[in-house]
């Protein structure tokens, strides 16, 4: 039971780290997106067209709609995995205080 908590302890940090990673990716590609966008609105506007402008605009009113989604999605994985690992921990400590216990 022991050798399976640790197991289970040392995954879900692993499977953390990897969510980290994988929500800073998408974090930055996201953030390179919406200044590639805004760059784009600023010279429509130079230029005075309208159209253009409307449309960066919309973009990046989307785009900030979906990043907020996406970063809920990831906030709410990485509050899974710290439950998992908190319960995981609590069955650790009490079958390690029972085996203290026992041994006296």
């Amino acid at each position: 039971m022991a050798k399976y908590l640790i197991t289970c302890i040392q995954d879900m940090e692993g499977m953390r780290l990897a969510c980290l990673l994988q929500k800073f990716t998408a974090f930055k590609s996201m953030k390179q997106f919406s200044k590639t966008l805004t760059i784009r609105m600023l010279a429509a506007r130079e230029l005075k067209d309208r159209r253009s402008m409307k449309e960066m605009y919309s973009f990046l009113t989307k785009l900030d709609v979906y990043r907020k989604q996406v970063l809920e999605g990831w906030s709410a994985k990485l509050a899974e995995l710290k439950c998992k690992r908190k319960t995981c921990l609590a069955q650790m400590l009490y079958l390690f205080n029972e085996v203290s216990r026992r041994n006296g």
